[in-house]
């Protein structure tokens, strides 16, 4: 049956399922792209012990698996928002800005599950994501709006300390090419410059009907090409985005992506087809939770990204396809409107507005002087601390809470960590040393010296005999309050 032919209700239920199915490679992928908790499976000296993390992470894969092979399941869909959710919260405040993204998607899935029961409407995958998409669209609309937002700043304008220069420089040297010292520059301009315009120009092509369809296609191209370079990992962001963005394309587009959904349809073949790749993730996953044993851990490191090539390679050939069938012009009317535009008019679900204003609140934070960790400012050069900024529109940032501008200088320190600091010359604040000490085994019991805003310095032999830097976090502030640290002089240089 041809997509023409498919009435919008069942058009729905079948981009849903392959939603659903885009979900589950997401989390599939994150888990392959940090093996971390996997790989403390076994270790005495792990900060949760040797089993909690790595079972902890291990259902998440379990659930991610599960709905891989049965993506019209709604109890598995909820199973892996759930687990998601508990990991990230698990995690926090160090986890990766895809995963705090789809902490927030998976949130508002739940809320809207619990919405829909109450009101004993019928629940399935379709309905869900139906009625969840408006609100998952603004979720990444707001993520991706900051992170550019978070660009426009003195440092990451210059050459010589920009994120995007230092990637497409490592990018360059991971494909064993070189370019020559006179281009050096012209490149690191243009990955500046075309990194700044892109992020900006997605979220406003997305959001206007005549521009969606090439938005879309910009964002996935770009999002691969940041996966090109040998060593990069991003490959887990970047398959996060590609499920979140197909839902700004009609529900009958998404139902006629071949070849990706012949990943879904025809039940017969597509349920062969992901036993397969299912097997094939089990194995690699196994792989990262026993790095001792060599040949699955070669074939882990090997084969992830091998493997995310693959499936970007047939996502893009299938949106190619699409377009190249149907153009990048959306029709008028409720055809050219995007997935389950007319579910409840397209509102935002009542439940969802407390997600929305978290994700807004998330993206502030670094502004508002609350935290500059997992804030979508990722590898931005973005400084906020201490009431000024680099930012070249935020000159001045607020303090509602001082911990971001009490920093400190360690200079030096027997511990690799914080010694770390000392010989990158970095000011750490307060709050995140204690958080350090508090979760780090083995640091409470490490030197340290260190100066003080006003010059003085100090010292200790047991870190854990301070009476402040040694005194444990409130559990609100060591997972929702996460500072970077920053560069003591000079620029700010590229960092996480």
């Amino acid at each position: 049956m041809q997509p023409a032919q498919i009435g919008q209700e069942g058009a729905t239920e079948r981009a849903a399922t392959l939603l659903a199915a885009l979900w589950a490679l997401a989390a599939l992928f994150h888990l392959l792209a940090q093996p971390g908790p996997l790989a403390e499976l076994g270790d005495p000296s792990a900060p949760h012990g040797p089993f909690a993390a790595p079972l902890q992470t291990a259902t998440v894969g379990v659930a991610a698996l599960l709905l891989l092979l049965r993506p019209d399941s709604l109890p598995r869909l909820l199973l892996l928002a759930t687990l998601q959710l508990v990991n990230a919260v698990w995690l926090m405040p160090a986890i990766p800005n895809h995963w705090t993204i789809e902490a927030f998607c998976n949130l508002a899935l739940l809320l809207v599950a619990a919405e829909l029961c109450l009101a004993r409407r019928p629940l399935s995958v379709g309905t869900l994501l139906a009625r969840a998409a408006p609100a998952l669209r603004w979720v990444i609309l707001l993520a991706y709006g900051f992170a550019a937002f978070s660009k426009l700043n003195r440092d990451f304008l210059d050459p010589e300390v920009s994120c995007a220069a230092d990637f497409s420089a490592q990018m360059l040297g991971g494909l064993g090419l070189e370019a020559p010292a006179a281009l050096g520059p012209v490149l690191s301009g243009a990955a500046i410059l075309g990194t700044v315009a892109i992020e900006l120009a997605v979220p406003l092509l997305l959001l206007w009907r005549p521009t969606r369809v090439a938005g879309f296609c910009l964002a996935l191209l770009f999002h691969f090409v940041l996966v090109v370079d040998p060593l990069a990992i991003t490959y887990d962001f970047s398959s996060a985005l590609y499920a979140l963005f197909l839902l700004f394309l009609p529900g009958v587009w998404i139902a006629g992506l071949r070849p990706l959904v012949g990943f879904v349809d025809d039940e017969r073949t597509a349920q062969r087809r992901r036993r397969w790749l299912a097997a094939t993730i089990a194995v690699l996953l196994v792989g990262a939770a026993t790095p001792a044993f060599a040949p699955l851990a070669v074939l882990h490191l090997s084969g992830r990204k091998l493997l995310w090539l693959l499936y970007a390679v047939v996502f893009l050939s299938s949106v190619a396809l699409l377009v190249r069938r149907r153009g990048l012009r959306l029709p008028g009317g409720g055809e050219g409107a995007p997935f389950a535009r007319g579910a409840a008019n397209g509102r935002l679900p009542a439940a969802t507005w407390p997600v929305l204003a978290l994700v807004a609140l998330n993206g502030m934070a670094p502004y508002l002087g609350l935290k500059t960790g997992t804030s979508f400012t990722m590898y931005s050069n973005l400084r906020t601390e201490q009431g000024t900024s680099n930012h070249l529109l935020v000159r001045r940032t607020a303090e509602l809470l001082p911990h971001a501008g009490d920093l400190i200088a360690p200079l030096a320190s027997n511990d690799p960590t914080l010694n770390q600091w000392a010989v990158e010359e970095l000011l750490v604040s307060r709050l995140e040393l204690r958080r350090t000490v508090q979760l780090l085994p083995g640091v409470e019991e490490a030197s340290l010296r260190w100066r003080e805003a006003d010059g003085t310095v100090h010292r200790t032999e047991r870190i854990a005999d301070h009476p402040e830097l040694g005194a444990p976090l409130p559990l609100w502030q060591r997972k929702l309050q996460l500072h970077r640290p920053v560069d003591a002089e000079g620029p700010m240089r590229c960092r996480w």
